[in-house]
């Protein structure tokens, strides 16, 4: 039934590209191509259905497994390294997220008393403490460029003064 429609769709073609209607021709190109792809997977499904074996994905590494394995073979996957790494990676998260569940629910519990107790004056005193700070570190900055400038200055002196010193020999005698 599907090959026959792909048939249809190709002597449609070749009357649209004789006639000199080519963009009609390219539209029915492309529902031939979908055409083909879907017979392709029809007929690939009917091969593979007698090859094929059920699969399951483990639940703790990802592999696959064949379902209804010999026991022996599923053993040697739950001894194997892939398998009991990522069981003890995912023993450790789990811990991990209980641990900061706990830090998380004490946090909120001093955020709560902090607030319920005047934590508003320490915010105060800290803030004073940055505007204290900031103006020393400006202070500084303002000393640095001072003598950066002064310094500058001197230099600048110096290369005056040794331009109208004698050069001549006579004066180291």
């Amino acid at each position: 039934m599907l090959e026959d429609k792909i048939e249809t769709i190709i002597k449609e073609i070749e009357k649209l590209g004789k006639a000199g209607n080519i963009k009609d021709a390219v539209k029915q190109m492309k529902i031939l191509e979908e055409k083909n792809t879907e017979l392709a997977t029809l007929k690939g499904d009917k091969a593979d259905a007698k090859n094929k074996k059920l699969m399951e994905v483990c639940e703790v590494c990802g592999a696959i497994l064949v379902v209804n394995d010999c026991s022996q073979r599923l053993d040697a996957h739950l001894q194997g390294k892939q398998h009991s790494g990522y069981k003890r990676i995912r023993e450790a998260l789990e811990q991990n997220k209980a641990l900061i569940e706990k830090l998380n629910k004490n946090r909120d519990h001093r955020r709560d008393y902090d607030y319920r107790h005047g934590s508003r004056d320490r915010d105060r005193s800290r803030d004073r403490d940055r505007e204290r700070s900031r103006s020393s570190r400006d202070r500084d900055r303002e000393r640095s460029r001072n003598r950066d400038y002064h310094d500058y200055r001197r230099y600048d002196r110096r290369s005056s003064r040794d331009r109208y010193r004698s050069r001549s020999p006579r004066r180291y005698r």
